[in-house]
């Protein structure tokens, strides 16, 4: 399961039972609310607000050593393997007309949902969204993501202080999600033990053992994570 997949589809979510679809729309108000504003064409270059010098820089490992891989223009992304340690950083963001904006939509992506609230909004979000969910391999897998997530015990978020205007950490994915000006960043980061991999797998074995080694891992990925969020805002 793509954890990031899981981070970007709490949105939808959160939209689907706050507001509707209709309520995460970007456009709207064109009143700036203060705060930074950025060139919007960065929501298509998230390599270049985490590079991987930043990524070498925060994990203190050497440059040539951390592969870029599955770059798109909405996400980028970084590994690295040694001696039994996984590096895994990727980012994703949206950028909005308006600081204001940008702050709205970070409150209604980031707010706690229990699990009956998510299936409420996944049925919300098939019926407002009709066939425009895509392929029928991408309806299997929100449902998927959304099954996951439910058993889970649904989606909550923690205040992170310190990093950006605003900071949540989503303690299911261990994504930090975090408002800068009119932009909205998701930042997962993890460098540690890889994930034990068990000796029989059963049908949903490496699920549980996802969960675990995550909730394990948590606190060293909201340190790093913050780390390199600091850095990259930095440099913007």
């Amino acid at each position: 399961m793509n954890v990031m997949k899981i981070s970007r589809l709490s949105l939808a979510f959160a939209c689907a039972a706050g507001l509707g679809l209709a309520g995460c729309s970007k456009a709207g108000s064109t009143s700036n609310g203060g705060g930074a504003t950025y060139d919007t064409a960065l929501e298509d270059t998230p390599c270049a607000i985490v590079t991987t010098q930043m990524v070498a820089t925060a994990f203190e490992v050497p440059v040539s050593d951390v592969e870029q891989s599955n770059v798109m223009s909405s996400r980028c992304s970084y590994e690295m393997e040694s001696n039994g340690d996984t590096l895994d950083v990727e980012v994703s963001v949206d950028a909005f007309e308006t600081t204001k904006k940008a702050a709205s939509y970070f409150r209604r992506a980031t707010r706690n949902m229990s699990s009956e609230e998510i299936s409420d909004a996944m049925n919300s979000i098939q019926k407002e969204a009709g066939t425009d969910l895509g392929t029928a391999a991408q309806k299997d897998a929100a449902e998927s993501i959304g099954s996951g997530v439910k058993q889970g015990g649904g989606i909550q978020f923690q205040d992170v202080e310190g990093v950006g205007d605003q900071a949540r950490l989503n303690t299911f994915d261990g994504t930090l999600n975090l408002q800068a000006g009119n932009l909205l960043i998701d930042l997962r980061s993890y460098y540690g033990p890889a994930m034990p991999i068990p000796d029989v797998i059963e049908p949903g074995t490496m699920m549980k053992v996802q969960k675990s080694w995550m909730q394990d891992t948590m606190e060293a990925r909201e340190t790093q994570s913050v780390k390199l969020a600091k850095i990259a805002l930095d440099a913007l």
